[in-house]
């Protein structure tokens, strides 16, 4: 019956330590000097029409957000509830935040809009992460976007994955 526990405890407790796929992991180490967001215009070979087949990428808008916003955004990104653990196979990402220090670029979080999904990049590091956001990491999200008066630039039928 002790070998059971013990056996039960020890891969529950592993089983835990890989649920703990820390974005801090994924994200630079290094201070934080800005935090640019862009708004894209995509089209993959999934969202093309039969009359538009090429594939494409614009960028619409650009700003560097705000140190509040930063923090906001940091503490997004960082915490588990942002995320629900599924990722949609389309790889349409419109919203692009950019993290820089020293003039570099650090790491890139990629979302989007239509399904939701989340692609990290370390550049340093090479690591990367894929997931989805959950309806609250989705909130802050288009909480920045009206924040800034970019929801604009995006279809509103686009807006299906973070709603």
């Amino acid at each position: 019956m002790k070998r059971i526990i013990v056996t039960i405890l020890f891969l529950s407790s592993t089983m835990l330590y890989s649920q703990l796929d820390s974005v801090f992991y994924y994200l630079p180490k290094a201070k934080i000097d800005s935090i640019q967001l862009s708004i894209w215009k995509v089209q993959t070979k999934e969202t093309s029409s039969p009359s538009n087949p090429k594939e494409y990428q614009k960028q619409l808008k650009k700003v560097t957000l705000k140190l509040k916003d930063q923090q906001l955004f940091i503490n997004t990104i960082l915490d588990a509830q942002s995320y629900d653990n599924k990722v949609a196979l389309l790889y349409h990402y419109n919203i692009f935040f950019e993290i820089y220090n020293k003039s570099m670029v650090t790491s890139e979080v990629k979302i989007s809009t239509i399904t939701g999904n989340v692609y990290i990049s370390n550049k340093l590091n090479k690591k990367k992460k894929r997931d989805n956001c959950s309806k609250k990491g989705a909130s802050k999200i288009l909480f920045l976007l009206k924040s800034y008066k970019l929801l604009k630039y995006i279809d509103e039928f686009e807006l299906k994955g973070v709603k």
